[in-house]
């Protein structure tokens, strides 16, 4: 029943009868054992069963259709979860805070997967079935998570370069929070970010955001600690500054961390949210500025340039760049480019041809 065993943290070792087939409320809270097999005739499991137990391995079976809310919550110890074929659900927080996860295979059974469900694991990468319909705020939140595949059969979501989109890339769902890239501009596509997408980050220094982009989402760029600056091109984009759900609310500016510049039109909704919450806030002019710049003659060609500080002051818009060289994108510093919103950067051969960013010249 509920509370059966809730903190008996010198219980070790637990065999449950077939005859079983529910797990109460906090059954097993706080518990000792490291193994517990869950027979195939338990259907339902209940919230926070195993919270905060000392579990490092468990199989779910498909008998169980949902993974209810908090059911895992916190078993730090926990390093690998067997999903069987069956289960349909995983609500949320069912798994969050389990810092020691670091294997998963999500069934294709599996439809949907809550907010923060597996929050604050230690997964490197997530696989996407086609089955999947519906991905919850933060599900995969975690400094370690590298990167999304997602099921090109899938209808609902898409990944590129690891990033996690709905399937024709008009929402940007998540931004994988240990990619290790500095710069992101993102595509021209998006219409939305959604809620937490860029949520702990650790390495974004610089970011653009296009015109195409209508709304950000609540706590989109919450504790995006290496944050530096951040362009909003769209002048009437739409800060989503409140949600309704309290356990998900934050304390502190709702969207961008306080520390970073906000460059972006006057009196856009960029600019009423920096003065709002206490952004330094740089206006761009608009302009459409186009530089070519032909670096042959620089020392070190196609190795590494280094621009003057102020090369692209005045040029607060789109920057085209040409490379006339052998240089691959790899080799290309980009590091005194924070003032530019977006830039086209164009690779040439010796022989004056296009070439691909890397491809042999």
């Amino acid at each position: 029943g509920d509370f059966a065993f809730i903190e008996w943290e010198t219980l070790k070792d637990v065999v449950l009868p077939d005859s079983i087939t529910s797990i109460g409320e906090f059954a097993f809270c706080g518990c000792g054992f490291s193994n517990f097999t869950i027979p195939d005739t338990v259907t339902d499991i209940r919230e926070g069963a195993f919270y905060s137990s000392q579990l490092t391995d468990v199989t779910i079976p498909g008998s169980i259709k949902n993974i209810e809310l908090a059911t895992f919550f916190s078993c730090s110890q926990l390093e690998c979860v067997t999903i069987e074929n069956g289960v349909s659900h995983i609500d949320k927080f069912a798994f969050d805070g389990c810092d020691s996860l670091q294997s998963l295979e999500i069934p294709d059974s599996v439809t949907s997967i809550g907010v923060h469900a597996f929050a604050g694991s230690a997964l490197q990468s997530v696989e996407i079935s086609d089955s999947v319909t519906s991905i919850g705020a933060l599900a995969f939140g975690s400094t370690t998570l590298t990167g999304y595949a997602v099921d090109e059969n899938n209808n609902y979501f898409s990944s590129d370069n690891g990033i996690l989109y709905n399937k024709d890339k008009t929402t940007l769902e998540n931004y994988p929070a240990g990619k290790e890239d500095t710069f992101f501009c993102v595509p021209d596509s998006v219409t939305n970010i959604a809620m937490s997408a860029f949520y702990g980050c650790v390495s974004l220094e610089i970011v653009t955001i296009p015109e195409s982009v209508e709304v950000i989402g609540y706590s989109a760029f919450k504790f995006c600690d290496a944050l530096e600056s951040i362009s909003i091109l769209n002048p009437e984009c739409m800060f989503v500054e409140n949600i309704d759900d309290e356990a998900l609310a934050e304390e502190g500016a709702p969207i961008i961390p306080e520390t970073a510049v906000i460059y972006g039109y006057e009196n856009s909704t960029a600019q009423a949210y920096a003065e709002k919450y206490g952004n330094t806030f740089i206006a761009i002019d608009g302009e459409d500025t186009s530089e070519d710049i032909n670096v042959s003659d620089k020392e070190n060609s196609g190795v590494q340039f280094d621009f003057a500080e102020n090369t692209f002051d005045k040029s607060h818009g789109k920057v085209s760049v040409e490379i006339k060289k052998d240089v691959t994108q790899s080799q290309y510093l980009l590091s005194d480019f924070s003032k530019v919103t977006a830039w086209n950067i164009t690779f040439y051969n010796e022989a004056g041809e296009e070439i691909q960013p890397g491809a042999p010249v």
